[in-house]
């Protein structure tokens, strides 16, 4: 109903916070996303901490959202001027091996690092992520 009133689906300018798609992402509610992409959502919009909608589904390991941002176009590495987590790293953070395998797929940087010089492996490392750091060590890391 909002979106056929012609609701925003970004962020306001100078606004802060999430948008209604990092925040559906999150969530895993694909349907919403699906909608809000189609009513022209910016899938790579990040918020001023440099959360993306991809990363926001790697972090929680949605992998149907993150099948549907990566068809939608959504970048797979940092936006331009952003800071934090690839989501690369934010998949190899948790654990979720799908995920970073579909990432690797769609020629996420393996070695990427975030501004603080944590990267994947690294992440996966520290968490005790072994079949995750198999994965990443076999793609070149």
């Amino acid at each position: 109903m909002l979106l056929a009133a012609g609701a925003a689906v970004g962020m306001p300018e100078g606004a802060a916070g999430f948008t209604p798609l990092i925040d559906a992402c999150c969530e895993g509610h694909t349907e919403v996303a699906s909608m809000l992409l189609v009513a022209r959502a910016e899938v790579n919009q990040a918020s001023e901490y440099g959360t993306t909608p991809l990363s926001m589904a790697s972090s929680n390991g949605h992998v149907e959202m993150l099948s549907m941002l990566l068809a939608a176009g959504a970048a797979v590495g940092m936006p331009e001027g952003a800071a934090g987590f690839t989501p690369l790293i934010d998949a190899c953070c948790e654990g979720h091996t799908e995920v970073a395998s579909m990432l690797l797929v769609a020629r996420a940087e393996v070695n990427q690092a975030s501004e603080y010089g944590t990267t994947p492996l690294s992440m996966a490392s520290s968490n005790g992520h072994v079949e995750m750091l198999s994965m990443l060590l076999a793609a070149g890391a």
